[in-house]
């Protein structure tokens, strides 16, 4: 069995508290750029950006972020991560809350899958 993980970003555009939140700049990055970065940091053998809207897939191209478009059908944004088909045996959801994730952030195992 294998013990690596898949990283899935979930950056949904139209979220009810502060749309477009991934595209927001930060220091002349948008968040989802420094969360993508970060979670490189993660260990996992793949970090994916899950996205419904074609305006945060084009930053993630922009900055060679891989991207899996999903529905854009309103539901939860567990969904939007979740719907990514993923070889590993661990995946792990990297919320799109804060871009100051550091790597030791990712040093306890959780199993989402």
């Amino acid at each position: 069995m294998s013990t690596g993980f898949i990283a899935v970003i979930p950056a949904r555009y139209g979220s009810s508290r502060l749309p477009g939140k991934p595209l927001k700049d930060i220091a002349g990055k948008p968040m989802i750029e420094w969360v993508y970065r970060q979670t490189l940091g993660s260990g996992a053998s793949e970090v994916i950006v899950a996205t419904d809207d074609e305006r945060i897939a084009a930053a993630c191209r922009g900055f060679g972020a891989p991207v899996e478009l999903t529905s854009a059908e309103p539901g939860h944004y567990v969904a939007t991560a979740m719907t990514v088909p993923t070889p590993g045996d661990w995946t792990l959801r990297i919320n799109v809350r804060t871009s100051d994730i550091d790597e030791q952030s990712f040093d306890v195992p959780v199993k989402i899958r």
